[in-house]
């Protein structure tokens, strides 16, 4: 009777225990589809998931010439007050073509809707910098605009941060589509090679904010930077997205397989860990102490035992 308490007892602690591990094995679960929804997101922070309204701005391809960017500045002042890039204003230092440029297009966009065709790309950040401010105007971003996504250089970075830029970059990822001979090499321009590991880096990991960011120097753009046999990784619409070939690391984000190989692994283990407490229980548990049978050995027999006395024989009658 005594065993089978102590048997009813060490069951209702296992099933215990089990519970007890079944519940943590489901929080990890949780916890592991959960990061996993957020590495494998296919859009960045920035990117709308569907169709909605965003605020856009207008720059500069970083491919462009040094001559394309200044006909292009020419070209909107003439129809945009660009008080704001002259000296003394605030948007005239950094003094290069490609920040004035981006500032006189930027402008044209807002007020004529058009970024320039190829020229052009149209950013879901916000290119503004100190006290220089750049309008932005809110559109419609379509679904599959909102999937493609690239990362490429503010066209106000110094060239001091962009080499800083392309150092990182390129000692995480295969930079040599813009060494010599390379296919996005020309035009020889740091804002141009910058662009290009930028995003090769943003591509290889993960596509999210910090990816692009630069120390504030990238921008998220929705429209394709590439440009003659240089072409930028990234995820096209109504095509599966493109695995970057010049990632020298793995891409952070969990794939489906390996989040469900990490779910199984994380059962796995908590039923083991229930069935190792289930045993310390076990051997834990007081047990009815064994008695054993003692066997006497006889009384050891005297060396010398008196004889028994006998009967004294009957008297004759007649003697004395």
């Amino acid at each position: 009777m005594r065993l089978s308490m102590v048997f009813i007892a060490l069951q209702f602690q296992f099933y215990a225990a089990m519970a007890k591990s079944i519940s943590l094995c489901t929080l990890a679960a949780s916890l592991l589809v959960l990061l996993h929804a957020n590495a494998a997101s296919p859009g960045d922070g920035h990117t709308p998931s569907t169709e909605e309204i965003a605020k856009t701005w207008c720059v500069p391809n970083p491919s462009l010439t040094y001559t394309k960017m200044q006909d292009l500045e020419t070209y909107a002042c003439n129809y945009v007050d660009c008080s704001s890039i002259h000296n003394g204003g605030p948007c005239f230092n950094p003094s290069n073509a490609f920040s004035h440029a981006a500032f006189a297009m930027n402008a044209y966009y807002q007020e004529q809707h058009q970024c320039f065709g190829n020229s052009g790309l149209i950013s879901i950040t916000d290119p503004s910098y100190g006290n220089c401010y750049f309008a932005g105007r809110k559109e419609t971003v379509s679904s599959s605009a909102a999937l493609s996504a690239w990362c490429v250089a503010k066209p106000t970075a110094t060239d001091n941060l962009l080499q800083l830029n392309i150092d990182f970059a390129c000692s995480h990822v295969n930079c040599s589509v813009i060494e010599p001979r390379g296919e996005c090499q020309l035009p020889d321009a740091i804002m141009n090679h910058a662009s290009v590991a930028m995003n090769l880096y943003y591509q290889s990991f993960g596509r999210t904010d910090m990816s692009c960011y630069f120390q504030s120097t990238g921008m998220v753009v929705i429209e394709d930077p590439s440009s003659g046999t240089c072409v930028y990784e990234g995820v096209f619409p109504d095509s599966e997205p493109v695995t970057p070939v010049h990632a020298k690391g793995k891409s952070r984000a969990f794939s489906a397989t390996s989040v469900g190989v990490m779910v199984m692994g994380s059962i796995i283990g908590c039923a083991l860990v229930a069935v190792a407490i289930y045993v310390m229980l076990w051997l834990r548990q007081p047990r009815p102490p064994v008695v054993k049978e003692v066997h006497m050995d006889p009384l050891p027999q005297p060396l010398y035992q008196p004889p028994e006395p006998s009967a004294s024989p009957a008297p004759v009658e007649g003697s004395y």
